[in-house]
């Protein structure tokens, strides 16, 4: 439906008791990408498609543990137990590329602060994309200002270049298709934990941990 009639839906196409109701489809790019690859390779190009990224994410988180110093055989545990946990969300769906796009952030901040180089510049690319991918962008941020608060209590002074940068990356997740609507939607999300919420207690991603049927 996006790519032929080339605009975003704004109100509920899909379910059929609540047709015409408000809609923010801020997966959008996601659909659009994983529709391109199965146009042109079909179904097995997905599960290929997917596969690589998750090879890319075991990459990242590898090459992250080997630029601080820690040894191979420890990263392999920490990779196989991590993977085994999220083994159930390597999937088709587009928390893959938060899963990437939060170790790719959390990269780039440990070498500026700990390493001194800077590569501030590609936090506001990664949100632009990751706020039109995935409604969890909002993580990005808290990671971003979490490390921005961090530097400031520690060195006891500002740094203006971060702020900048952090700043940017805040600015940039209001240019998605609903603007300001899109930008506070993970709020409205926050209320699918509460254990009287149906979202809670059928879909699993709102689950508790412990409480998976299949923990």
């Amino acid at each position: 439906w996006l790519t032929e009639h080339r605009q975003i839906p704004d109100k509920d196409q899909s379910t059929y008791t609540v047709s015409g109701h408000d809609y923010l489809d801020l997966h959008w790019l996601f659909q659009v990408m994983v529709y391109g690859v199965f146009q042109l390779t079909g179904y097995p190009g997905i599960s290929l498609f997917f596969c690589l990224l998750s090879l890319g994410l075991s990459l990242l988180l590898l090459l992250r543990n080997q630029y601080f110093g820690v040894s191979p055989p420890v990263s392999g545990i920490l990779l196989l137990t991590g993977f085994l946990v999220i083994d159930p969300r390597l999937a088709p769906r587009p928390e893959m590329f938060s899963f990437l796009f939060m170790v790719a952030v959390w990269f780039i901040l440990d070498i500026y602060l700990q390493k001194g180089k800077n590569y501030l510049f590609l936090l506001p690319l990664i949100l632009l994309i990751w706020c039109n991918i995935h409604s969890l962008f909002i993580l990005g941020l808290v990671i971003i200002f979490a490390f921005l608060i961090s530097k400031l209590l520690h060195e006891r002074k500002p740094d203006l270049r971060f702020m900048v940068w952090a700043g940017l990356s805040l600015g940039v997740c209001l240019i998605n298709p609903y603007g300001i609507k899109g930008f506070l939607f993970p709020l409205e999300l926050l209320t699918r934990f509460d254990p009287q919420n149906i979202y809670n207690q059928h879909i699993k991603e709102f689950m508790p941990f412990f409480s998976q049927p299949l923990f």
